[in-house]
């Protein structure tokens, strides 16, 4: 026989656990009814056991199929996470009730990785958790080849989660927009979309009713105008006096004039050599003038003296003056 029956107990209960009202179901044997409300008579000691939830975050979102999805915060990860073939994650992390920052990234079955999205703000209150969703992990990226023949292809690639749609930059230009494969895949080739150059590519992810993510990694590749392993790119054959006197780079004056290192060593040398001997023969021709002036001037003060001394007319000083200004010049 089952009778509903009420009774009384106390708890201690830690960090304010509210537990729900209890009802409990008995069977009374034997049969023992006490009037006046048919209640059954027991006796022994009733212990109710509850369990305290935890305090902490779950972390869902979108990252490449078969990816390795990591959790950190302050540097230490605190939780990691696979994504299934569609490539959703789903990973809850214990924490303290309090503000936290994380960060997490996605590694994918080819061992890329995706930059670290911080994850900022997030409040956690005690024996609750704090759901963290839809977060679009950005997409992996790997380029074919680190140099490239200006017109040789190259193929920038990497994964993704399904359902999602890769959007590619080349040089900060959006160069290519696709959905992404069933396995996770995206790839896309190129042998005019580069300049010259040192070239910079990166991938951003956006799906429906989800904000686009970050960027990916950047990836750079070089493109040279010509490829010196050709035979059609080869340079002209030299003599190896014309190689001997060619040894080092090249530089260009304009004009069509075109010096090895060592003839501009030469040129440069030479030219500064002969200004150097020109500025040393002004400068003597110049010290030269000046201490015949200063002697001339010493001969004519004596000069001047000595006719003044001998009460020599007005018109003899001043043929000796202008004599003088002569020798000066």
């Amino acid at each position: 026989m089952l009778k509903k029956i009420s009774f009384g107990f106390s708890a201690t209960l830690v960090s304010s656990l509210l537990v729900p009202a209890l009802v409990l179901a008995v069977s009374c044997s034997p049969p023992s009814l006490i009037p006046p409300n048919n209640t059954c008579d027991i006796s022994e000691a009733v212990t109710v056991t509850a369990t305290v939830p935890a305090s902490g975050v779950t972390f869902s979102g979108f990252a490449p199929p078969a990816s390795v999805v990591t959790i950190k915060e302050n540097d230490l990860v605190v939780g990691t996470a696979v994504t299934n073939s569609n490539g959703e994650f789903s990973k809850t992390v214990t924490s303290n009730p309090g503000v936290h920052n994380f960060t997490i990234y996605a590694t994918d079955n080819a061992g890329l990785s995706t930059p670290e999205i911080s994850i900022s703000n997030i409040s956690v209150i005690a024996h609750t958790n704090t759901p963290v969703t839809s977060i679009p992990l950005p997409p992996t990226i790997t380029v074919s080849a680190d140099a490239v023949t200006n017109g040789q292809a190259v193929s920038l690639s990497g994964q993704g989660p399904p359902g999602s749609y890769i959007n590619l930059f080349l040089n900060s230009t959006k160069i290519y927009t696709s959905l992404i494969s069933a396995s996770g895949t995206w790839s896309y080739s190129t042998s005019s979309d580069y300049k010259l150059g040192t070239n910079s590519a990166y991938a951003t992810l956006t799906r429906l009713s989800v904000e686009e993510s970050t960027p990916s990694k950047v990836v750079t590749f070089q493109v040279v105008e010509c490829d010196l392993s050709d035979p059609a790119c080869a340079p002209p054959t030299q003599t190896p006096k014309e190689a001997e006197g060619r040894k080092g780079f090249d530089i260009n004056f304009g004009f069509g004039v075109e010096l090895s290192r060592r003839l501009t060593f030469i040129l440069l040398t030479t030219i500064f050599t002969s200004s150097l001997v020109v500025v040393l023969l002004l400068f003597f021709f110049w010290k030269r003038r000046r201490k015949k002036k200063t002697e001339v001037l010493e001969e004519l003060k004596v000069k001047v003296e000595k006719d003044v001394d001998q009460d020599k007319p007005k018109e003899r000083i001043e043929k000796d003056f202008s004599e003088a200004e002569k020798e000066i010049e």
